[in-house]
């Protein structure tokens, strides 16, 4: 059976779906999002750990940030299908709780950096369907984290194998189009967004 199940996903945190109809109304609707988050009507399949690097992607220096959170992704995503692929209880733990810390330290920021700036700065169909995808993968992401039977070996792969392809899918579509299409104001905003994130405090929490 496909693994990328469409039950809940849609219940995340930074209310992507209501972003997308209000930034994206042309043709767009819930069932279009649920539908490409098993990876485009297509089975997802678990892959081999990739070879193909970042590196090798002529970056404009305003998304140049990003794409190195990319490849500290495809670090924790290598060493989370390893640890799947042992079958070691132990170690299927010790990944589930880095890929908790990474995600909270590293992917959600940078999945709503992306929602919040780079996302509404593009325009067009094929902009749509980018950020359509983008979003559907975040979504999914957020759901195998969150609500995704933590500490188990087929979770982990799952999650390590979506976050190879996601990356992947940025760099060489969204990315490469952002800086084909967008303003120089667009990039400068994104970039000063980024530095502004990582640069802030970090967040206490108060209890009443």
């Amino acid at each position: 059976a496909d693994p990328c199940h469409a039950k809940g996903i849609l219940q995340y945190r930074s209310n992507a779906q209501t972003w997308f109809s209000t930034k994206f109304p042309v043709g767009v609707k819930s069932e279009n999002l649920k539908a490409s988050l098993c990876c485009d009507g297509r089975p997802f399949r678990i892959r081999s750990p990739i070879r193909w690097s970042i590196n090798a992607m002529k970056r404009d220096s305003r998304i140049a940030a990003l794409s190195r959170d990319h490849h500290r992704a495809l670090v924790l995503a290598r060493d989370a299908l390893e640890a799947a692929a042992s079958g070691e209880r132990r170690r299927v733990n010790q990944l589930w709780q880095r890929a908790h810390r990474e995600f909270r330290e590293d992917l959600a920021p940078h999945f709503a950096l992306e929602e919040e700036v780079l996302l509404p700065a593009g325009r067009g169909a094929d902009w749509r369907a980018l950020a359509q995808r983008t979003l559907a993968d975040h979504a999914h992401l957020r759901r195998l984290i969150h609500w995704g039977g933590w500490r188990r070996k087929k979770t982990l792969e799952e999650f390590a194998t979506l976050l190879q392809a996601h990356v992947q899918f940025e760099e060489r579509e969204l990315f490469e189009m952002a800086q084909q299409i967008l303003s120089s104001a667009a990039l400068n905003r994104l970039h000063s967004a980024y530095t502004d994130t990582h640069h802030a405090p970090p967040k206490t929490s108060s209890h009443s």
